[in-house]
């Protein structure tokens, strides 16, 4: 009788994933797309980006900041992973680069309101420092309705020539 019953979950072991969803079921992956990278105020700003940039700049949209930035090299134990941790899965609205070398020239975050909420605040100010240890332009710019790319490229350039 113990045979048989092993033999019945073996059985109903091999059918499960056809009857429980996706979750148990190796073949079948458990992503779907997330939709637009940039949010209303991001892609409006990313136009205007775009425009004041011209041919001369490439702009990136949602880079991770640990593309960015690197943690300098220590023989303190953990040192690497405890600040690797501090920008791990943090991104960058975007970012401006060089069309040829893309080396980057400015990073510019904007801020919508949720960057006025407390732990949002605090993230900031560390990605601001961490930028400015790495000799990084960081750039804030708030949501606006309109945006001009003429001011915008007045910004850009500020920010390559000093």
């Amino acid at each position: 009788m113990q045979n048989k019953q092993g033999c019945l979950y073996l059985f109903l072991r091999f059918l499960k994933p056809f009857f429980h969803g996706p979750e148990n079921n190796p073949e079948v992956l458990p992503y779907s797309a997330k939709g637009p990278l940039l949010t209303k105020a991001e892609k409006s700003f990313y136009k205007v980006l775009c425009l004041a940039c011209g041919d001369d700049l490439t702009v990136f949209v949602q880079v991770r900041v640990s593309e960015l930035l690197s943690v300098n090299k220590s023989k303190e134990k953990g040192f690497h992973a405890k600040w690797m941790n501090k920008i791990d899965r943090k991104s960058i609205d975007f970012v401006i680069c060089d069309p040829e070398s893309l080396s980057v020239i400015l990073a510019i975050e904007l801020d919508d309101k949720s960057h006025e909420k407390p732990h949002r605040v605090k993230r900031d100010a560390f990605i601001l420092k961490a930028f400015e240890a790495a000799g990084i332009n960081l750039l804030r710019q708030k949501v606006k309705a309109k945006y001009s790319p003429q001011e915008i490229r007045g910004m850009i350039e500020r920010c390559r020539t000093g």
